[in-house]
């Protein structure tokens, strides 16, 4: 008897997520016919449509640190960021006002960002010399940067965020870079029909419940999400997780 078999054989019947046998990755059902391409593109179509104050997510809230710099760059605009001496987000251009030494290289201490080459302070609201902070965001999980020069749309006082769920939570913030139209990636997280295909070692049986209209989008309220997906892992858990 298998590890799968005897879980099975044992698991609790009133258990709020269940067991099922694993379907053969040539066995499961076609999923073309639901993957419509025009749901796709009008889904695609108003997610693009939908306003952004500007906002750019530029790395996890992890990695900014108290007590050190780091770098990133969004569209073209090198940026640095730190945490005050209140462990506050802070963000401005990169290159020091002086010189244009890399102010991703420099020190900070109790909050304060100096530079390393002549010890210009950033206290990341004012300057001795002409150097102005980007507003900025720390939602708990992602760091943002508000970029009026890159976004050109009405600006947002804080970023547009998804309904988070509440209580005990695990989260994780993955990068990979690539040579790829942003609007390709967004296209595919709303093509949730491909998942037990394309990833057989994330899901081994997927089914789309409802999909997205004009006045309903893939998430509807602050408790749940509007499209759930039935999938089992490579354990055959049965759960009921939503479309992101």
């Amino acid at each position: 008897m298998s590890i799968g078999d005897r879980l099975r054989d044992h698991w609790p019947k009133d258990a709020p997520i269940g067991m099922i046998p694993r379907i053969a990755w040539a066995k499961q059902e076609p999923t073309y016919r639901d993957a419509q391409p025009g749901l796709i593109d009008a889904a695609l179509d108003r997610s693009q449509k939908r306003p952004t104050g500007n906002w750019y997510v530029f790395a996890p809230s992890r990695d900014v640190r108290t007590g050190r710099a780091s770098g990133a760059r969004v569209a073209g605009v090198e940026l640095v960021a730190w945490r005050d001496a209140h462990s506050r987000l802070r963000v401005g251009p990169a290159g020091c006002p002086h010189l244009g030494a890399d102010l991703a290289t420099g020190v900070v201490s109790d909050g304060i960002l100096y530079c390393r080459w002549h010890g210009l302070a950033f206290d990341g609201q004012t300057c001795d010399l002409r150097w102005k902070p980007f507003p900025s965001h720390d939602d708990g999980v992602l760091a943002w940067v508000r970029l009026d020069s890159v976004g050109g749309e009405a600006p947002f006082d804080a970023p547009v965020l998804s309904p988070r769920p509440d209580g005990g939570r695990l989260t994780a913030v993955a990068r990979v870079a690539g040579t790829c139209e942003p609007s390709d990636i967004v296209a595919n997280r709303l093509d949730p029909w491909h998942g037990a295909w394309f990833h057989p070692y994330s899901f081994t049986a997927l089914e789309v419940l409802t999909t997205p209209t004009e006045q309903r989008s893939w998430r509807t309220c602050p408790q749940c999400h509007a499209v759930l997906r039935r999938q089992t892992t490579w354990l055959g858990y049965l759960l009921l997780v939503a479309a992101v």
